[in-house]
């Protein structure tokens, strides 16, 4: 049986508060080869895509020296939106807070304990409803709330641990090629704060 995740995310390098020496990675994975694993496993493109972080991040915590006993813990974005909502404009996403499960070695162990997570996660509606996202920034300015929530977060960073380790998202790219003055867009890599 999968438990539900701790409150607070254990201690480690990720979630510390952030600093002119932050850095980060990129990396890309054919889609065909996660859709290759996905139907392997009889799991999800996401379930693959969340595997994959959990090694990196496994390794990379591994290497330094700080990989815990305990899975870390993930906040993963969830769109909420329902079928008359699909093709509309703008966002409305809720969040789940899954175990990623960097305690576990095996690449195809780690893939299983995942797609139960997502499942159990999915089935008892964890996520936060969308219209309480939404109404929390429906009064305030767009520049003003990302401002305040830089504030809010650097703030209690000094004062309490976030209640997860990492944010995994991946969001389909458009189904067509795209083009800037003539030179085609390759890849997007969204960066958070």
């Amino acid at each position: 049986m999968i438990e539900r995740p701790p409150v607070k995310a254990p201690k480690g390098p990720y979630g510390a508060p952030l600093s002119p020496h932050r850095v980060f990675g990129l990396g890309s994975v054919s889609l065909n080869d996660v859709k290759t694993v996905k139907n392997a496993f009889g799991a999800k493109v996401n379930d693959v895509v969340i595997c994959l972080v959990a090694g990196a991040v496994r390794e990379h915590l591994t290497h330094i020296k700080e990989l815990p006993d305990e899975p870390l813990l993930a906040m993963i974005p969830v769109s909420v939106r329902t079928e008359e909502e699909r093709g509309t404009f703008g966002n409305k996403v809720s969040a789940m807070i899954v175990p990623l499960p960097t305690h576990i070695d095996d690449p195809a162990e780690r893939l299983e304990f995942i797609h139960s997570v997502m499942r159990v996660a999915k089935d008892s509606h964890d996520a936060l409803p969308a219209e309480t996202l939404r109404d929390l920034t429906d009064f305030v300015p767009p520049a003003l709330h990302a401002r305040a929530a830089r504030v809010v977060t650097t703030v209690a960073g000094r004062f309490t641990r976030p209640p997860w380790n990492v944010i995994i998202s991946n969001v389909p790219g458009p189904p067509i090629d795209l083009y800037f003055a003539g030179a085609k867009l390759e890849a997007m890599y969204p960066l958070s704060i």
